[in-house]
């Protein structure tokens, strides 16, 4: 019996394994929605490059992998007559991470909420896919999520609108009691043109996103959080993210309310304007957590450039706050080893140039000798990274019978000069020592323990 039972399992699953096909749209069928509504757990439906004007709601079967030739020449066009793509209510919470869709611009939809795409109590994932030119009259210009926990990866959001209904929210992303994970993504020049609207990037109520590796840059909203706006019991992580050129009201990069517990790590937040208070980030009766961030840049037109705080008190450790107008932070906020312009009071805070690379062009990583690379607090600011062209992996030291010591590497065929850079211990700034012109350097032994680095750069 054991062993027919082992065989009657095997049959199954080798017959299970068969009944998956591959749907060609237009060959098998002439529209997606036909393949999708002809497709079962497991199929795939792989479109050609064309543009499909459809209007597509999701069947109700889980696995479906819907695959597009590509960005560049596959397009689903709403042609404004609803939301491009579909997850009703009537699927039941059965979409789960086997359902796919990839290779697609999702474009030209217009619905009340989820103009692109709108999810309901579904988790599929989204994968080499942009999201264009989407309206959603109250909410979710490009994607709309009620109830979802959608994955994000390789995904572009642009151009697309939340409004004009009164307290439109989601210019490229309404998230409602939703948590979806977004991985190397782009939210880009996203809109809320609504009376009480926000959150022209991202708004988040009740929900808790997962950003990483995520560009936030030039959404515009009248009213609340251009880049972000979170409110309730939301508990927004976002890490390696990049918040700039956004504008709203109140909060031009950031807007969080009420129970939300905000949490950032390794961000940049720069040149974003609040057309009222909290250029940077307008926190209101919550708490933030905030770790090797970067705020510079940032502009009010009535006060806090940086942070505007009010019932809040935003926990700060390893960050740079700089050239922010007017003023880095107002109101409460406890602050750390971090680096305030015009100073703050707290444990190893500075009040000195980070000496950003080159911040007009958006580079904000630091240089060796930066005033932030310090011995006790480690490295302030978003990255690690310095800037002065590229680290010499070979870099070799010889040792003369004079007390001459000579650092030499490998000629680089494109560098114009060579920056020498000498610390005792190997932590905090590294001083500059020389540069040069050629691939060598001699001076007296510094005696005892000492630590060279050298880099190159070109004109």
């Amino acid at each position: 019996m054991r062993r027919l039972a082992v065989s009657v399992l095997l049959i199954t699953t080798i017959s299970a394994i068969s009944l998956a096909t591959t749907i060609h749209i237009p060959d098998d069928q002439s529209t997606i929605q036909a393949g999708l509504n002809t497709a079962v757990e497991g199929d795939t439906v792989l479109v050609a490059s064309g543009t499909y004007v459809e209007n597509i709601i999701w069947p109700a079967v889980n696995g479906i992998k819907l695959i597009g030739s590509g960005q560049e020449d596959c397009i689903i066009d709403g042609d404004s007559l609803g939301s491009v793509i579909r997850f009703e209510e009537d699927l039941g919470g059965i979409i789960d991470s086997s359902t796919l869709i990839t290779g697609f611009v999702i474009q030209n939809g217009f619905s009340s909420v989820g103009g692109g795409i709108y999810f309901f109590t579904a988790n599929p994932q989204l994968i080499d896919v942009t999201i264009s030119g989407n309206t959603g009259y109250r909410g979710g210009g490009g994607i709309h999520c009620l109830y979802s926990n959608p994955t994000l990866t390789n995904v572009m959001i642009t151009d697309n609108l939340a409004g004009p209904a009164e307290g439109s929210a989601g210019g490229g992303i309404c998230c409602l009691g939703s948590n979806p994970t977004l991985t190397n993504v782009i939210i880009t020049n996203n809109s809320v043109y609504a009376v009480w609207g926000a959150g022209s990037g991202i708004y988040c109520h009740n929900s808790c996103p997962t950003l990483s590796n995520v560009t936030i840059s030039g959404n515009l909203g009248v009213f609340w959080g251009g880049g972000i706006a979170c409110r309730g019991v939301s508990n927004p992580v976002l890490t390696n993210v990049t918040i700039t050129g956004n504008g709203a009201y109140w909060g031009g990069g950031i807007y969080c309310q009420s129970d939300c517990n905000l949490v950032l790590d390794g961000v940049l937040i720069s040149y974003n304007h609040a057309f009222y208070v909290g250029g940077g980030i307008y926190c209101y009766g919550n708490s933030a957590t905030l770790t090797n961030v970067t705020i510079s840049e940032n502009t009010a037109d009535d006060d806090g450039g940086g942070i505007y705080s009010t019932d809040s008190n935003p926990v700060l450790e390893n960050c740079i706050l700089w050239g922010n107008t007017p003023g880095e932070i107002s109101g409460e906020a406890t602050v750390s080893c971090s680096d305030v312009q015009g100073g703050w009071e707290g444990e190893n805070n500075i009040d000195a140039d980070p000496l950003f690379c080159d911040p007009e062009n958006g580079d904000y990583r630091l240089q060796l000798q930066s005033p932030c690379r310090t011995d006790i607090c480690g490295v302030m600011g978003h990255t690690t990274a310095f800037c002065e062209g590229e680290n010499i992996e070979d870099l070799r030291i010889s040792y003369a019978v004079t007390g001459e010591l000579q650092l030499f590497w490998t000629a680089v065929p494109q560098a114009d000069r060579y920056h020498v850079y000498y610390s005792e211990t190997n932590s905090g700034a590294w001083p500059l020592e020389a540069t040069v012109l050629v691939p060598y350097y001699t001076r007296s032994y510094p005696g005892g323990n000492g630590f060279f680095t050298v880099t190159w750069e070109e004109d």
